[in-house]
C-alpha cells in the first residue's frame, strides 16, 4: 500500500512538471518490475484519471466568456451590497411617506375634534373603514367614543374589530 501512494506521489508531482504517468513510474522502478506490477500502473492510471477530471471540473467552473466562478461570485456580492443599499433606500422613503401621512391623518384628526359626533358619525358612516380606523385613534378616546356611539351599531362593532386587527 505505501508503494502505491508513494506511485500517486510521483504521478501527481510528475503531472505537474509534464511529466507522463507511466514515464514516472519507470523513473524509479526497475523495468522488469515496472511491467510486472500493473496494479501500480493501475493505480497510476487511476491518479491520472482523477487529474483529467480535476482539470475538466476546471474547466467547467470557468464561463465561456472565460469569467471564474470567483469572478462571478465577486460580481454577485457586488449586486448584493447594491441591493442592500436600494432595501435601505426604499426602507427610508417607507418611513419617510408613512411619518407625512401620519402628521396629515393627525392634522384631519384635529381638525374633526372641533366638529359634532353626531355630524362626524355621518361623515364616517360615508368613509371607507380603513380611513376611519386610521383617524378614529389619533382623537381623544371621549370624541372618538361618542362617534363610535353615533354610527349605526353594525358599522361600530365593523370599526372596533378591525381597530383591535380581527376584522
Amino acid at each position: 500500500m505505501i508503494i502505491v501512494s508513494f506511485f500517486i506521489y510521483l504521478i501527481v508531482i510528475g503531472i505537474g512538471f509534464g511529466i507522463q504517468p507511466s514515464q514516472a513510474i519507470s523513473a524509479f522502478m526497475p523495468t522488469s518490475e515496472a511491467e510486472t506490477d500493473s496494479a501500480a500502473m493501475d493505480t497510476a492510471m487511476a491518479a491520472s484519471d482523477s487529474l483529467n477530471v480535476i482539470d475538466s471540473i476546471k474547466a467547467m467552473l470557468t464561463t465561456p466568456q472565460g469569467d471564474s466562478i470567483a469572478s462571478q461570485l465577486a460580481l454577485l456580492n457586488k449586486k448584493v451590497i447594491q441591493l442592500e443599499s436600494l432595501r435601505v433606500e426604499l426602507n427610508r422613503m417607507f418611513i419617510t411617506k408613512k411619518a407625512a401621512e401620519d402628521e396629515r391623518l393627525y392634522g384631519l384628526a384635529k381638525m374633526y375634534e372641533g366638529v359634532e359626533a353626531n355630524q362626524l358619525a355621518q361623515v364616517f358612516a360615508k368613509m371607507d373603514d380603513s380611513l376611519v380606523i386610521a383617524i378614529l385613534p389619533k382623537m381623544k378616546a371621549q370624541k372618538a367614543g361618542k362617534i363610535l356611539e353615533a354610527l349605526p351599531p353594525e358599522r361600530a362593532a365593523k370599526i372596533s374589530s378591525m381597530m383591535l386587527g380581527k376584522g
